[in-house]
């Protein structure tokens, strides 16, 4: 925890933490379900494996995206750390 907490720490940490929400909201967003609903023993044919490719496809992106979240979480939270250590250093009021 830094010595003086900036208005900008808080404000990128408010951020890395409204991320960090949005990221678990996409986890709860499995659509591995649906590739699982659409096997061949409920529906066969090239549109039923197009949607099990696309299903496939979209929870791939979901991952990837919750990856990208956390990620920029972990650089605002930085971010907010350099803040509050240069005004710590600088004197200045918090």
């Amino acid at each position: 925890m830094p010595l003086l907490e900036t208005a900008t720490g808080v404000t990128l940490r408010a951020r890395a933490t409204g991320l960090r929400r949005l990221a678990t909201r996409l986890v709860e967003l499995d659509l591995r379900e649906i590739r699982r609903r659409a096997g061949d023993d409920v529906w066969r044919g090239p549109l039923a494996d197009r949607c099990r490719d696309e299903a496939y496809v979209a929870q791939r992106r979901l991952e990837l995206a919750v990856d990208d979240l956390r990620r920029h979480a972990l650089i605002l939270e930085r971010q907010a750390d350099e803040a509050d250590l240069r005004a710590a250093a600088s004197g200045l009021p918090a």
